[in-house]
């Protein structure tokens, strides 16, 4: 294990949250002076908002300056919303724009250190220990399997980087061909497997007609990039015959949070609070919300970032605080929070009724479908009288045999979903099943492969074509 990463951990073993809290607060307002200097665009935006570096003497200052959005990002004509000029820029990282347009990153020199050993930190939390020492002094572990799109996206960029500080680690590009997986896995036979949940299932499906990935032994696997659920959890565990971990994180944020062993069923998450300032908004006013385990929009602080102001970014994930904490049996003093519930920008109407992403999820698990499923909204009119109405169909990736049995499961999945979304929601029973001024959701089931295959890198859960 890197001394990078090794002095890292002792660190926060050995920091309380108070000593964090102030060393967070000084470099906060360092970072807030350095971007108003060297940013136009953010120096415009925090004097429109009434507001200089004089104001900022603290963190407690964080809620007088202005929310940057992914806007502010995608509407970069390249440099206007950076903050260092172009030499200093290492690379560009470029998310896959399955939240909507999609996003280009700077990425320092000076800043590449820290991404990979906060990344690595939440990796090794998650279980992915490389190689180490048992309690008897045997060696254990072994090698990591980084399963990512190779290209501009920051998900290999982290893994790979963070990984090898933790221990051997092998590139293994989603695209490549499947037999190069199977000699590969066979050949190193990886201990750890690192990966997106929605090509996770893709990749049983295409490997377990050509090998036993069960018999491999992995010894853990940590889905990031996207949300699953505990059924979800459950599968992938039953499947792989191993435990499944949790890692949040993104483009802006690097990895964020991460499940540990003593947190993985209770629904909370470890937040490196050391380089990463989170706030949770009230979903319609956007005021702060103190009260622990009251679910918000996430806005984070990222203290590492200089090349573009993420100064209170909206990330529009929805999640929650835990309560204040101490030590965790893991021995890391980092705050909890809350595993992401969905996200608010994915919030739609639905004949006047507000869905949340979490509802829909939610639904899909109690209705019995996979991971492997996309909702669409349209807008349909009546032939007779012109009268517009909304409908959502939802498609499904599953194998049937014949018409007769698609059709019954297509009935049976849209009645329990349904049913799993009008008990969550009562504005979508009003809206369907008392007024039906909406239909119901259908159901249409497709082909494997028809929704996400090797080309894709997430899988966008739900399509607005309303708009």
């Amino acid at each position: 294990m890197d001394k990078l990463l090794l002095d890292e951990l002792d660190r926060l073993k050995n920091t309380d949250s108070k000593t964090i809290a102030e060393s967070q607060s000084q470099t906060f307002v360092g970072l807030v002076d350095f971007h108003y200097n060297n940013n136009a665009r953010y120096r415009r935006m925090m004097d429109l908002h009434g507001v200089s570096p004089k104001h900022i003497k603290s963190s407690s200052d964080i809620t007088r300056l202005p929310i940057v959005t992914s806007k502010d990002i995608t509407d970069d004509p390249i440099d206007e919303f950076h903050s260092v000029p172009e030499h200093e820029i290492a690379r560009f990282l470029q998310t896959s724009g399955s939240t909507g347009k999609c996003k280009r990153i700077p990425v320092t020199n000076q800043e590449k250190e820290g991404i990979f050993v906060q990344t690595a930190v939440m990796n090794f939390l998650a279980g992915v220990k490389g190689y180490y020492k048992t309690n008897g002094g045997d060696d254990a572990g072994g090698k990591i399997y980084s399963l990512f799109p190779c290209g501009p996206w920051p998900s290999q960029f982290f893994s790979l980087n963070a990984c090898s500080l933790i221990g051997p680690t092998v590139t293994a590009g989603i695209h490549l061909p499947f037999d190069w997986h199977v000699e590969e896995l066979l050949t190193m036979k990886p201990k750890y497997l690192i990966t997106y949940p929605s090509f996770l299932s893709f990749f049983w499906k295409k490997m377990s007609p050509k090998m036993d990935i069960s018999s491999l032994g992995l010894e853990r696997i940590v889905l990031a990039g996207e949300p699953f659920s505990e059924t979800d959890r459950k599968r992938y565990e039953r499947l792989f015959k191993t435990s499944v971990s949790d890692l949040y994180g993104c483009a802006e944020i690097y990895g964020a949070a991460s499940e540990c062993d003593h947190l993985r069923e209770s629904g909370w998450m470890h937040w490196y609070s050391p380089n990463l300032i989170m706030e949770v908004l009230d979903k319609e006013t956007l005021e702060p919300i103190d009260e622990p385990q009251k679910e918000g929009i996430m806005v984070v602080t990222n203290l590492l970032k200089r090349a573009i102001p993420i100064v209170r970014y909206r990330m529009g994930d929805l999640i929650s605080k835990g309560e204040p904490n101490g030590s965790c049996g893991c021995g890391l003093n980092l705050p909890l929070i809350s595993r992401i519930k969905g996200r608010y920008d994915d919030t739609f109407q639905y004949g006047g009724a507000n869905i949340y992403p979490d509802q829909i999820h939610s639904a899909a698990e109690l209705a019995g479908f996979e991971d492997k499923y996309q909702l669409t909204l349209t807008r349909k009119s009546d032939e007779n009288d012109g009268v517009f109405s909304d409908a959502m169909v939802i498609y499904v990736e599953k194998e049937v045999a014949n018409e007769r049995e698609k059709r019954e499961m297509e009935s049976a999945f849209s009645r329990k979903f349904n049913e799993a979304l009008s008990n969550s929601s009562l504005e979508y029973s009003q809206i369907v099943n008392i007024i039906e001024f909406c239909p119901p959701a259908q159901i249409e089931l497709v082909e494997p492969g028809r929704l996400f295959n090797e080309s894709k890198t997430k899988l966008k859960k739900i399509i607005d074509l309303r708009r």
